[in-house]
């Protein structure tokens, strides 16, 4: 494991809460079945889809870290140490709060805790056999990322054998009142590498361009979770992306996938069919995005939803006839809503079953038939 940097234990726990939280929600990243090489690539065979029982054949888990600090008798003290240990750990989803299968906060429920030691079937079965090195334990509670105003709320823990104590401080800004109010659900980033993409929109459409398309030389004045480029150049015409509107831009999960998308779709692609793609991205979402949203009680990102445009169309017209996609773009943006809701890990309410151990309500198996005959994923 990695020893301590320049940072305390607690500026490090600081860094990854503001990637990885949500505000006060509860946050799952989803993986289909068929991606479960994500995680193994990662992590080795640690990780598995035995938990997708419980989350209807697919993978919700979240990725937490625990420090674990040495040469530090206090707990009060850890959060202040240079020296520590890192730890990854994976949290998985096995009940929700509600029989409705909404996606209202699930953190009084039972979650399942994935490391390289083991697999523990609750947090305090985590806590007690945890096969950690012997220190005080630095993490959040639960394994959930909370910034309570600006500040990530963290627990200590002393670990000493087999046995470890609970530290009793909170910090003096906690309140009970700011217990994660739902979860939330947000598809893993899937889209291939830079090399990749260019060599799917080079093989498979009209390469136009012989050098690289234009992007700003500076970034944009933005958040640093928001887009860097604004604008991509396609046979010497800019195209901004502002006039596709703004919630393309406010639903980027990682601003590196969608500038290699786009930007590998740009150097390959016409002009009047680059705009389509965008175009279309603006309707699925402004509109479906936020129906899928109301009814899956999950997440997806714009680059995501680009991503299976343009696979639909490359599937269903390779020569990128303008008129004939134009024509198609119904079509198209249907069989995307098709995959997604596809993807759905939530299970239908006559499927979930009143947990013994805790206030929520978990399935036991049962997998929720989508129709498939699209066939939208051979791709």
């Amino acid at each position: 494991m990695t020893t301590g940097l320049n940072l305390t234990a607690r500026e490090v726990q600081q860094v990854f809460a503001e990637i990885l939280s949500h505000g006060e929600d509860i946050t799952w990243d989803l993986l289909l079945q068929n991606q479960k090489g994500i995680l193994n690539s990662k992590i080795g065979e640690i990780f598995n889809f035995q938990f997708g029982k419980y989350t209807n054949g697919q993978s919700l888990s979240s990725l937490f870290f625990v420090l674990v600090v040495n040469g530090v008798a206090e707990l009060n003290l850890a959060e202040k140490s240079r020296s520590w240990s890192i730890h990854p750990v994976f949290r998985c989803r096995r009940c929700v709060a509600d029989q409705s299968g909404g996606h209202s906060s699930s953190r009084d429920c039972c979650m399942i805790y994935v490391d390289q030691s083991g697999i523990y079937d609750g947090w305090d079965t985590y806590l007690k056999q945890t096969a950690l090195p012997e220190g005080i334990m630095v993490t959040c509670d639960r394994g959930i990322y909370k910034l309570i105003d600006g500040q990530v709320e963290l627990k200590t823990y002393l670990i000493k054998g087999t046995s470890l104590t609970r530290s009793p401080r909170r910090p003096k800004s906690v309140e009970e009142s700011t217990e994660g109010r739902l979860d939330l659900i947000r598809s893993a980033n899937v889209i291939p590498t830079k090399k990749e993409l260019q060599k799917l929109f080079k093989t498979r459409g009209a390469s136009v361009c012989t050098s690289e398309p234009k992007l700003p030389a500076e970034p944009s004045k933005v958040p640093p979770n928001l887009l860097q480029i604004r604008s991509i150049t396609v046979e010497g015409q800019d195209i901004q992306l502002a006039d596709y509107g703004e919630a393309i831009i406010e639903h980027i999960s990682s601003t590196e996938s969608f500038e290699d998308l786009i930007s590998s779709m740009a150097k390959y692609w016409k002009l009047d069919m680059c705009k389509l793609m965008l175009q279309m991205t603006q309707t699925f979402v402004e509109s479906t995005r936020k129906e899928l949203w109301l009814l899956l009680k999950y997440s997806y990102p714009t680059e995501s939803v680009l991503y299976q445009i343009v696979l639909q169309t490359l599937k269903h017209h390779r020569s990128l006839n303008y008129k004939k996609v134009s024509e198609a773009s119904p079509d198209i943006l249907r069989s995307v809503r098709c995959f997604f809701v596809s993807c759905s890990p939530n299970c239908p309410p006559e499927f979930l079953n009143k947990c013994p151990k805790c206030v929520g309500y978990y399935n036991k198996g049962t997998r929720q038939v989508v129709d498939r005959s699209d066939d939208y994923w051979d791709i």
